[in-house]
C-alpha cells in the first residue's frame, strides 16, 4: 500500500494536464476554422 497515495496523486494531475492540453487544442482549432470560414 505504500506510494498510492502519491500515484493517485500524480494521475489526478496527468489527468489535469492532459484535459488542458485537449482544452487548448480545441480552442486553438475552433479558432483557426472561424479563421479560415
Amino acid at each position: 500500500m505504500y506510494g498510492v497515495r502519491k500515484k493517485t496523486v500524480f494521475s489526478v494531475i496527468c489527468d489535469v494536464l492532459t484535459f488542458f492540453k485537449i482544452n487548448n487544442l480545441l480552442k486553438i482549432t475552433i479558432l483557426r476554422h472561424n479563421e479560415n470560414v
